[in-house]
């Protein structure tokens, strides 16, 4: 998960998650911000500094991605998270919370999951079905390149505002 320790992120839930998950794999926080005390807090108390690393604000954030085998954003409200977007154009699987324009960014059971918000049950499930299938991780962490090669490009994007400055420019 790649996000500021504030209370839009819900690293909470995200914590509460791993506790539910069995298995060797490690979760890579990168942020910093003024919750990230507390949140260190309830690592050490659920016993998981084994599985979570804390890796603070950086600027190698492609390169964590490409090391990744998916990618996580558990948060309260988003508009159109970059994160997300960085993390599909490496060709990952996301499971995301959806709110917001997350569900513009992830087709659910497709280039990732949506779960619903504060619930740490679906989330660790979604988590589980991604470790433990790497055929599945391949198919959508494909399908997460695929639509933002297509739909989330700088050049895409551009079009598509030079698109709507033309449709505007006939009225006036």
């Amino acid at each position: 998960m790649v996000a500021r320790f504030s209370a839009q992120k819900d690293y909470k839930t995200l914590i509460q998650s791993i506790t539910k998950v069995e298995g060797d794999f490690r979760v890579r926080l990168v942020g910093d911000g003024e919750l990230i005390g507390e949140i260190k807090q309830i690592v050490l108390q659920l016993n998981l500094s084994d599985k979570v690393e804390f890796l603070g604000k950086r600027n190698d954030v492609i390169d964590l991605l490409r090391e990744s085998d998916v990618f996580i954003l558990s948060t309260n409200y988003e508009g159109l998270p970059i994160s997300i977007i960085e993390a599909m154009s490496q060709g990952l699987p996301v499971v995301a919370t959806d709110v917001g324009g997350v569900n513009e960014l992830i087709a659910d059971n497709k280039n990732g999951y949506l779960v619903r918000r504060k619930d740490s049950d679906q989330l660790a499930e979604k988590i589980k079905n991604l470790i433990s299938d790497q055929a599945l991780r391949n198919s959508m962490g494909d399908e997460s390149y695929k639509r933002f090669r297509d739909k989330f490009t700088s050049k895409v994007m551009l079009d598509k505002t030079f698109n709507v400055y033309e449709e505007i420019k006939k009225y006036y």
